[in-house]
C-alpha cells in the first residue's frame, strides 16, 4: 500500500527534476498530494519537501521508462510538462506508476481519465505549436528578427527545429510573453550551424520598426486586404482557422495608424522584380 500522508513535492520544473520526483515517490512508496514546480511557490498547510534534481537518478528513471514501458512514454513526459494542464505532474506520476505494472498498452487507453487528460493536453500543445509556425510575425531591427507570442502552452521547444531550419542564416528571437522565456538563435557562420537556446526573459520590448520595416508591414497588410473576397467574408470561419487570441501579434490585424507617420514605399522599391 502507498503512504498517503498529506505531502507536497516541490521540484525545479525540469524534466530531470520530475523524473527524480517519480523515483522518490516509487522508492518510498509515497503518493504526494501535489507536485509543484518552481513557478508555483504558494504556501500550503501540508508537509513540504523539495526534491533535488540528480542527473544520475533522472537517467536511471529515463532508462527504466524506455526499457519497461516505451520510448513514447518518455516523449509523453517531456511534452506533458510543456502543457497548461493543471496538476500535470500528478497525472504523469499516476500514469507512469501504473504503466510500470501494466505495460505500454496503458498509454493508448483513452478511457483512462489520467491518460485521456494527458493526451488531450499534449494534442493542444502540438496544435498550438503547429498554428504558430504560420502565425508568428517577425520584425526586423538592426539585422535581428524579433517576434512576440502569447501562447497558452510552452511551445518554444517545439518551434525551435522549425525556425532554426528555415532561418539558420538569421539571428532571431521569439519571446514567449506568457511564460517569460525566449527562443534565441544566433546566425550560423562559415564554421558551423550557429547556436540556439531557450532562456528566461521576463521582460522584452521590441524596438520600434524602421522605415523599411514599416513599409514591409504596410505591404503585407495591403496584400492581406487585396486577396480577400468581400462577398465571401466569413468571420466565424476565419476565427476557426486563425483564433482571435493570436491576432494581437499579427501584422495584418494591426491598423494602419499603429505607427503615426505613413511612410512611402520607396524603401522597398527595387526589391521585387
Amino acid at each position: 500500500m502507498l503512504d498517503r500522508t498529506a505531502l507536497i513535492y516541490r521540484y525545479d520544473g525540469t524534466q530531470d527534476g520530475l523524473l527524480c520526483c517519480v523515483y522518490e515517490a516509487m522508492a518510498k512508496r509515497e503518493q504526494p498530494m501535489m507536485i509543484l514546480s518552481a513557478r508555483e511557490m504558494q504556501s500550503m498547510l501540508f508537509e513540504d519537501r523539495f526534491i533535488e534534481t540528480d542527473p544520475a537518478v533522472a537517467r536511471r528513471v529515463a532508462d527504466a521508462i524506455r526499457g519497461r514501458i516505451s520510448e513514447d512514454a518518455l516523449t509523453m513526459v517531456g511534452r506533458a510538462l510543456l502543457t497548461h494542464l493543471p496538476g500535470k505532474e500528478i497525472h504523469l506520476l499516476d500514469v507512469l506508476r501504473r504503466a510500470f505494472r501494466e505495460g505500454p498498452g496503458l498509454l493508448s487507453n483513452l478511457s483512462d481519465p489520467a491518460v485521456y487528460k494527458l493526451n488531450r493536453a499534449i494534442t493542444f500543445l502540438e496544435r498550438e505549436a503547429h498554428l504558430l509556425t504560420g502565425f508568428i510575425r517577425f520584425r526586423e531591427s538592426d539585422g535581428v528578427l524579433t517576434a512576440v507570442i502569447e501562447p497558452k502552452t510552452q511551445v518554444l521547444k517545439l518551434l525551435a527545429p522549425h525556425f532554426t531550419d528555415r532561418f539558420r542564416q538569421e539571428t532571431f528571437l521569439i519571446h514567449d510573453r506568457t511564460h517569460g522565456e525566449a527562443l534565441v538563435h544566433r546566425a550560423a557562420g562559415a564554421a558551423g550551424r550557429g547556436e540556439t537556446r531557450i532562456v528566461p526573459v521576463e521582460a522584452f520590448e521590441q524596438a520600434p520598426p524602421g522605415a523599411q520595416e514599416q513599409a514591409f508591414q504596410r505591404l503585407w497588410r495591403a496584400f492581406f486586404r487585396t486577396i480577400a473576397i468581400e462577398g465571401r467574408e466569413n468571420p466565424a470561419c476565419q476565427r476557426t482557422h486563425m483564433p482571435k487570441r493570436y491576432w494581437a501579434q499579427m501584422t495584418e490585424h494591426q491598423p494602419e495608424s499603429a505607427w503615426p507617420e505613413a511612410l512611402p514605399l520607396s524603401p522597398v522599391q527595387g526589391l521585387c522584380p
